[in-house]
């Protein structure tokens, strides 16, 4: 196995010198041993052997010359994982090796093969083992790699609606600071906008008080201003975050729409609404109390009786929340 030549014919012959010096010798080892069985156990137990028994002779001797070839072919393939193969071939030395492991290997076939069989077993097992875990890790490779490039994709279009978010804010408070409203599509588009961006950043405090303003201010939608901001207030207790200031600002918001509401439909059902709006809001920012008092939106609150009740408790929260912050 050592020719260096472009035509195959060399190695064509070689394959099968190999493959003859092995086997014929491996089938005569496998004859040799039948032979010894056959003398040894005939004397033994001579029923069981022909002419008196039921195993015809020639088969007994074929099946031995069977077994001697695969022991043969078997003793070839460890020859060839131990790297032992004879080097070089065309060498009486070499074909002598082939030879002599053949016939070896043919007589004790019946012990070798099983032998060999378990050990082709075994590697084939670890192989088949190396194989999976390989596999295995390069799925989970692939899977990182994949779960990187969503991370990465996300990130980049996490930062990209940031980025929106802040321009559109700002075009936003710039449209309602110029209070020029006449051009209602002009208005409509703001509103698309920003109720676009809500469905990413539905807990963001400037974006829902912005949204509510242009229903309110640049449409004259208060009910749609009503709506942005409970949502808000949603998002934000279902965020575990329904007692911060910013929950407090919507709140306090929600108080003013309500009240607009009211003085609009002469409804006082949405004045309740606005007592209990700017009741949760000085709960969770007592010092609300001052802007309550002062507020000219709410003048007619104040006088009401549940006004006056509101007042009554939201200056003793104030009151307390003083005694615990004296340094305010």
């Amino acid at each position: 196995m050592i020719f260096q030549s472009n035509s195959p014919a060399p190695l064509v012959l070689e394959f099968w010198l190999t493959i003859a010096f092995t086997t014929i010798p491996g089938v005569l080892g496998g004859i040799t041993n039948g032979v010894s069985m056959f003398l040894k156990e005939i004397r033994a137990k001579p029923e069981e052997w022909p002419p008196n028994g039921n195993l015809s002779a020639p088969a007994f001797f074929l099946a031995q010359a069977l077994s001697g070839l695969g022991g043969a072919l078997a003793a070839l393939l460890v020859t060839l994982w131990a790297n032992r193969f004879p080097d070089p071939f065309f060498e009486t030395k070499s074909w002598l090796t082939l030879v002599c492991t053949g016939f070896v290997a043919g007589y004790v076939a019946n012990r070798l093969l099983p032998a060999i069989a378990d050990s082709l077993y075994n590697r084939l097992t670890r192989l088949n083992e190396k194989t999976d875990k390989v596999e295995a890790k390069a799925e989970a490779a692939k899977q990182a790699v994949a779960e990187a490039n969503d991370m990465a994709e996300v990130a980049e279009k996490n930062a990209n609606r940031a980025i929106q978010l802040a321009s559109e804010l700002v075009r936003t408070s710039d449209y309602l600071r110029a209070k020029d409203f006449s051009q209602r599509r002009t208005t409509l588009t703001q509103i698309a906008r920003l109720s676009e961006l809500l469905l990413w950043f539905p807990a963001n405090r400037t974006l829902n008080i912005l949204l509510a303003r242009l229903h309110d201010e640049a449409a004259g939608d208060c009910l749609s201003a009503i709506a942005v901001l409970t949502a808000f207030v949603e998002a934000k207790t279902k965020a575990g975050e329904g007692r911060d200031e910013h929950t407090a600002d919507a709140y306090w918001n929600l108080g003013n729409y309500f009240e607009e509401e009211r003085k609009k439909t002469g409804d006082m059902a949405f004045r309740a609404k606005a007592i209990q709006a700017l009741r949760e809001s000085i709960t969770r920012v007592p010092i609300y109390y001052n802007d309550l008092a002062k507020d000219d939106d709410f003048n007619e609150l104040r006088e009401s009786p549940e006004g006056k009740a509101l007042m009554a408790e939201s200056k003793r929260l104030y009151e307390e929340w003083l005694k615990n912050n004296p340094s305010t």
